[in-house]
């Protein structure tokens, strides 16, 4: 998957032995035949597993961040995540938001690359992607292709040079940034958890929008 988690896990002697031994037994058959294809169908079979394995973590963040106001903790949905050893507080935010804004809407995208829905996550938000947009994005054989999609309508500089990010930090102060170089200005104030299921349920709808939590 593409995302910048770096956390190691523990692979124990049993499964690295079924490891080393289903891909020893695809090599058997593939040398046997003299034929490289069935270790190469077998290789594409573990990309579209992983590939759907990423689907499936999206759609767990995503469901994970909209049930969150209803749970009994202190920490932010983000900061549960990367504890748990899931993922980094970034591909929290990337995945969730991809699912929100692209497969709820568009399930046949699915098997995309994670890395290009992540890409067209903004444009998607903001409502830039004509019918026609969606249909080509359909018919993209890889992430170029789907990022092509996304230079075309929000020009190819657009993110780091002039797009407006705004953000929540952990007192719940609201900050926004022009691109890369803009002054960083407070913009206002959003309560974090309050308890109170209205209040909550309000700003987790402002916070739905595009402001993302620090």
């Amino acid at each position: 998957m593409d995302n910048k988690n770096t956390q190691s896990i523990t692979v124990k002697t049993k499964d690295w032995n079924e490891i080393i031994t289903d891909i020893d037994e695809v090599m058997d058959v593939a040398k046997s035949t003299k034929n490289p294809d069935y270790a190469l169908s077998y290789g594409y079979q573990m990309v579209q597993m992983v590939r759907l394995t990423g689907v499936k973590l999206a759609k767990l963040l995503y469901e994970i961040s909209e049930a969150w106001v209803s749970f009994d903790t202190d920490d932010t949905a983000a900061d549960a995540v990367e504890k748990a050893g899931i993922c980094d507080s970034d591909t929290f935010k990337k995945y969730s938001t991809m699912y929100k804004y692209i497969l709820v809407d568009h399930p046949e995208l699915a098997g995309k690359p994670i890395y290009g829905l992540v890409k067209l996550t903004a444009a998607a938000r903001e409502g830039q992607l004509t019918a026609e947009d969606w249909k080509t994005v359909g018919k993209a054989h890889d992430a170029a292709a789907m990022v092509a999609v996304r230079d075309r309508v929000r020009g190819t500089h657009t993110s780091g040079h002039s797009r407006l990010s705004i953000w929540r930090t952990r007192n719940g102060q609201l900050y926004c940034k022009k691109g890369t170089k803009g002054e960083i200005k407070n913009c206002g104030y959003f309560p974090p958890e309050t308890g109170d299921e209205d209040i909550d349920n309000a700003v987790a709808r402002m916070m739905s929008v595009g402001v993302f939590d620090q």
